[in-house]
């Protein structure tokens, strides 16, 4: 690693795989740095000082560290996006931090990774600081409304924190928390229809939504066929039904037969292609 002084030793940050000394540092943006910095751009980490300049071309991207240090190269397997920090704020006494903090950053970290592995996700790509606010419901149920970096969660008191239920407090956010995501790294939810929008954060939010009368299922084909065969739901990316846990996992199944088709994810989510053209095909491998 580089010396603690930030640009004291010229060692490459672990893991990289190229070193140039003749990087020209005069001509560059990043002249007179005295720290590893990222391009999330090119993935690469600069450094200058009075000797000239060096680059290093990461594996797998590089990260940027907090300020006045060393950016460093990404771990192979290490998430492309970015963990937001998560403030959590709770009016009534609806639930308790300690309660929900672990488990929606584990739910968080695990929708990106699901993310990354599915997008193009360009290296330093950022889902911004996300504010939860909770507060008490009247309902029996939680709901939830994302904007651009916040997610108000309303449940009722002494309501189950996780589960398999896609309506218990954890799961509900990662599902919000997916639209703020999507807004972030792919495309505003104008660019999306309502079946669009709640089928992608669905999809995002994989196994915290993936169940049938709150009992887990193995993938979101099979939670849509049997909400289609109970007659809760029919197969359907147009007429978008609103607030109902049956259609959504119909519409998370759509994204889910995209997974295999490259580039359909990203297209579909921003806009680039029409639903339409891969409905047919998703009705007939839901079995419709």
């Amino acid at each position: 690693m580089p010396g603690a002084d930030g640009g004291g030793g010229d060692a490459c940050p672990e893991p990289c795989i190229l070193r140039d000394p003749d990087w020209d540092c005069g001509s560059s943006e990043y002249q007179g740095e005295q720290y590893w910095t990222c391009d999330p751009t090119t993935g690469e980490l600069h450094r200058c000082d009075d000797d000239g300049g060096i680059v290093i071309r990461c594996a797998d991207g590089c990260r940027v560290g907090p300020l006045g240090t060393d950016d460093v190269c990404r771990m192979p397997g290490e998430p492309m996006v970015e963990m937001p920090a998560i403030d959590f704020v709770i009016s009534g006494g609806v639930v308790a931090e300690a309660e929900v903090r672990g488990p929606v950053e584990e739910g968080v970290a695990y929708m990106l990774d699901r993310l990354a592995a599915h997008l193009e996700v360009a290296p330093g790509s950022a889902v911004p600081d996300i504010t939860v606010n909770y507060a008490p419901s009247g309902d029996s149920y939680c709901s939830g409304l994302a904007r651009a970096d916040s997610t108000d969660i309303e449940c009722p008191y002494g309501h189950p924190v996780t589960g398999d239920n896609q309506n218990f407090i954890v799961n509900i956010t990662v599902h919000e928390i997916g639209h703020i995501a999507a807004q972030a790294l792919i495309a505003p939810p104008s660019q999306r229809d309502n079946c669009e929008n709640e089928g992608l954060a669905s999809w995002l939010a994989g196994r915290y939504w993936m169940n049938v009368a709150s009992s887990p299922v193995p993938s979101f084909r099979e939670a849509a066929r049997r909400e289609i065969a109970a007659g809760r739901a029919t197969a359907t990316m147009s007429n978008c039904v609103l607030a109902s846990d049956h259609y959504y996992k119909v519409y998370a199944s759509f994204f889910e037969y995209l997974e295999d088709i490259p580039g359909a994810i990203e297209g579909v989510a921003s806009g680039a292609i029409s639903s339409s053209t891969y409905v047919e095909d998703w009705r007939l491998w839901l079995g419709e």
